[in-house]
């Protein structure tokens, strides 16, 4: 399988993950809007690395691989390294509460997140996921 090959299949598992959140928001299951968001971004992020030749990190949160291969890329990409990188970190905080709740404080996952916080990671996945659909052009 080709560098490119893997590019595509991420951001293809990253448009599966987004199909899902329409059924995660009917079930008012904000939670799982949030990791889904998380999961999508992080698949579409790790398309983009892959497409533009670099190996992407074993890690949910990729911004550091982003800001690094920033200054190495030719426009469009490289100036849309900063944004996904707030966006990678952002979603990436929420993965753990999003699946394990606040375990410290008894609080689980689904009183956590509510429909704003949903919201906003969905729109912040389809972002991404339209951006490195745009780059990656599959």
């Amino acid at each position: 399988m080709t560098t490119r090959d893997l590019a595509e299949a991420y951001l293809e598992i990253a448009r599966r993950r987004l199909d899902l959140l329409a059924a995660l928001r009917a079930q008012q299951a904000w939670d799982d809007v949030v990791r889904f968001a998380q999961e999508a971004v992080e698949l579409a992020l790790k398309a983009f690395l892959r497409h533009v030749g670099v190996d992407p990190p074993k890690a949910h949160d990729v911004a550091a691989a982003l800001r690094e291969a920033a200054s190495r890329l030719p426009e469009p990409a490289a100036s849309r390294c900063e944004e996904f990188a707030r966006t990678s970190s952002a979603l990436a905080a929420s993965r753990g509460p999003a699946f394990y709740g606040d375990e410290a404080a008894g609080i689980p996952p689904s009183r956590l997140f509510g429909a704003t916080e949903a919201d906003r990671a969905e729109a912040l996945a389809r972002s991404v996921v339209e951006a490195v659909g745009g780059i990656v052009g599959k």
